[in-house]
């Protein structure tokens, strides 16, 4: 849970009636654009993550144990994404579970790979995993674009900045990807070349965190999830 000037926001699936249709995008969006800049935290990590070395030798073991920056426990099934995040020609490893995430997307904590072979404490950033790709620079260093659902027709397209070992949100504004009010298709353009070519968004695996916990090598399913 989140609390910001007095008023208690909640991340997730709302189980009761949603009160956006009767109020419109407005507020959800509002809340769209205070998430990255939250949960875009790195090296703060939350209970149970490393902050005892600057250096981890697993990033599983290291994350099976916490909970999200927001105090859900690790449940359900583990999510990684194996990819070079930073363009500094090393695999990265980002960290998730499904109980962290719900419709605009999800917690996951970045590890970075060092170039001795291990890995930094996580980097806690927000996106959906099924709406994000990775634009390496032409120097060292990246743009994470990701897409954060809000109503059925809108979201924020938040583009987060990648350099070395840290993750900061650069920029985010309201698109309409199934076109807006004014029958505008250049959203659903900017969305489909962005998200639905072949190979645009990296690939997730999932294993159940019984499977993990049972064993450490348990086969990881491939998929969008």
């Amino acid at each position: 849970m989140l609390r910001r000037e007095g008023e208690l926001l909640r991340v997730g699936r709302n189980k009761s009636k949603p009160s956006d249709e009767r109020r419109g995008p407005g507020r959800l969006l509002c809340f769209l654009f205070l998430l990255p800049a939250v949960l875009s935290a790195c090296a703060r990590a939350p209970s149970g993550a490393s902050t005892r070395t600057a250096e981890i030798a697993n990033p599983l073991r290291d994350f099976v144990p916490c909970e999200s920056p927001l105090g859900s426990p690790v449940r359900g099934s583990l999510l990684r994404i194996l990819a070079d995040f930073n363009n500094d020609g090393r695999e990265d490893i980002a960290l998730s579970a499904s109980r962290f995430r719900g419709n605009a997307g999800g917690n996951w904590a970045v590890y970075f790979r060092k170039e001795s072979g291990g890995y930094t404490p996580p980097c806690w950033t927000f996106f959906h995993s099924g709406a994000v790709r990775i634009e390496p620079l032409e120097e060292d260093g990246a743009n994470l674009i990701a897409y954060l659902h809000g109503s059925a027709t809108s979201g924020a397209l938040v583009t987060y900045e990648v350099s070395g070992y840290t993750i900061t949100t650069k920029s985010s504004r309201v698109i309409y990807p199934r076109g807006d009010e004014n029958g505008n298709a250049t959203d659903c353009e900017l969305y489909r070349e962005l998200f639905d070519r072949p190979g645009a968004v990296p690939p997730v695996e999932y294993c159940k965190v019984e499977d993990y916990l049972q064993n450490e090598n348990c086969t990881w399913a491939k998929g969008r999830y």
